[in-house]
């Protein structure tokens, strides 16, 4: 029997607040279209109730503790409701050990209700980083096995984090973009436009743009988007340092819809990558790398042990043979000196995005997901 209400529960809902909540809107806007109610349960008042173009999903606020059981119980009917829980060790406890998550969800289930849970993250690297970090990551992967084995289905968004969930069964379904792409391209004629966000930007980056204005006629930088208060300084002072004032539109906060403007003018998007040792690296979970994606956007960028089979270098992305400033050097002048690859990696990469990426496929995998538990 196919499942007619589907309850998302996640903390901050707020627009911009949250990468956890932005995913949640955007599912539930997808969801709300494949003839089922949606409802969100949230803990952190709203500051604009307006942030829903689909009026259709319905918005609870109501505490995630002890009490939860109850307010589901008088609102939801168990036979025809599936709880989908999005989840961070981070999401419900600010030191990431949401221990009380596992009573929670253990008392629904006894109710009788269908749970499933998506993880956004399940666990910090227990090795090599130290004993607190050790410790940590054990505690944290206890928690996210335990609600795995105890879900009717599990998700994660890239294979990396399926180690962390063993021995459940779990299905790897990446997130959506959370930048959506305008209606039409803004790309200028003449020059070229190198687009960074801003908490990804670092020093490496920056020398290589000093070197490319100086290789490259007519060649600019737009960085943008949210960064802390220290990130800010250090672009700022980069800046000034390698002499990019007249090379770097530094543009900082932007409202989606600017952004998404921005990001279409420019020629590709520079995503340095941080991997150390091998760990990290691009992968599906960024959804503001799908955006450009979305956007057929070529992006440059780093591999490493979290980035998904789907990115093929040359083909949908570039990837840099490392990190430096030689690194990201090359590839950016190759895709400036080949307009022929440029023009297929960001065809390529759109195309991968309509197939595999686009909220309305991803929607559809996860209530498929959800029915084939019901």
């Amino acid at each position: 029997m196919a499942l007619k209400t589907i309850v998302l529960i996640t903390n901050n809902i707020n627009d911009g607040a949250c990468g956890v909540g932005d995913y949640t809107i955007r599912l539930a806007e997808a969801l709300s279209n494949m003839d089922v109610n949606i409802h969100i349960l949230f803990t952190v008042p709203l500051n604009n109730r307006q942030i829903f173009r689909n009026p259709n999903i319905q918005l609870h606020q109501q505490n995630i503790d002890s009490s939860l059981k109850n307010y589901i119980e008088k609102c939801f009917d168990k036979h025809t409701t599936a709880i989908v829980w999005q989840y961070t060790p981070n999401l419900y406890s600010k030191r990431g050990l949401p221990f009380q998550i596992l009573n929670i969800f253990r008392q629904i289930k006894q109710g009788g209700y269908h749970q499933d849970i998506f993880f956004h993250e399940a666990s910090v690297r227990a090795f090599g980083h130290g004993i607190k970090q050790w410790l940590l990551a054990v505690m944290q992967q206890f928690i996210c096995r335990r609600l795995a084995l105890m879900a009717t289905k599990s998700m994660t968004n890239i294979a990396f984090n399926k180690q962390y969930l063993n021995p459940a069964q779990v299905s790897v379904i990446p997130v959506g973009a959370n930048i959506m792409a305008p209606a039409r391209m803004l790309k200028a004629d003449g020059g070229f436009k190198v687009f960074c966000f801003s908490n990804k930007l670092n020093v490496e980056a920056l020398k290589c743009f000093y070197t490319l204005s100086r290789d490259i006629k007519e060649f600019k930088v737009v960085i943008a988007g949210n960064c802390t208060l220290s990130q800010q300084s250090f672009i700022q002072n980069g800046i000034s340092k390698y002499q990019l004032n007249s090379v770097v539109d530094y543009r900082s906060v932007l409202e989606a819809t600017d952004l998404a403007n921005t990001m279409s003018t420019c020629d590709i998007l520079l995503q340095p990558g941080t991997v150390v040792r091998g760990e990290g690296g691009v992968s599906f979970k960024n959804g503001s790398l799908i955006a450009a994606m979305q956007m057929g956007l070529p992006i440059i960028s780093n591999k490493g042990d979290m980035t998904d089979e789907g990115f093929t270098h040359l083909q949908n992305i570039v990837f840099a043979n490392g990190t430096t400033e030689h690194d990201y050097y090359k590839a950016i002048k190759l895709l400036y000196s080949d307009a022929v690859l440029k023009e297929a990696v960001g065809a390529n990469a759109r195309a991968y995005y309509e197939t595999h990426l686009s909220w309305p496929v991803i929607a559809s995998r996860i209530l498929n997901i959800i029915n084939a538990g019901a």
